[in-house]
């Protein structure tokens, strides 16, 4: 690919052309995770694929490096850790308790919970934060 096409490639066409010798052997895209800055700047993305027959799973990091390209790799930690998940819904919200969770789709999962109306006896739950992945099909 020539640097122009670098410059407007989108995290979506970058995954799918990093992943391509996955998804060449079966694999199916299921979400494509952005990490995002407290301001909400993509930092850098997880790709998650699926093996329909085997159920295998597999799971890269990509991010743009130095010169702008997008790369299948860990990028640096910064010097204070590498950030949460969803790190910019965080920030919208300080006041609020923070749960945890063991990977981005169980992260997803619990954020679309959140959305569905609470028993009436809990009190009302946030509305969903949007923007936080892409589904397969826009991978």
């Amino acid at each position: 690919m020539t640097e122009v096409a670098d410059a407007v490639e989108t995290p979506q066409q970058a995954a799918r052309r990093l992943a391509a010798a996955s998804l060449a052997q079966g694999f199916n895209p299921e979400a494509l995770h952005t990490y995002t800055s407290p301001s909400g700047e993509p930092l850098f993305w997880r790709l998650r694929l699926k093996h329909p027959q085997t159920g295998d799973k597999r799971i890269f990091p990509m991010w743009r490096d130095a010169s702008g390209r997008f790369v299948m790799k860990e990028p640096p930690a910064p010097p204070s850790g590498k950030p949460l998940y969803r790190l910019h819904e965080l920030a919208e919200r300080p006041g609020d308790v923070v749960l945890i969770f063991e990977g981005e789709k169980a992260a997803d999962a619990s954020a679309s919970a959140a959305a569905l109306p609470p028993p009436a006896a809990a009190p009302a739950a946030p509305p969903a934060p949007t923007g936080h992945r892409s589904k397969a099909a826009g991978f």
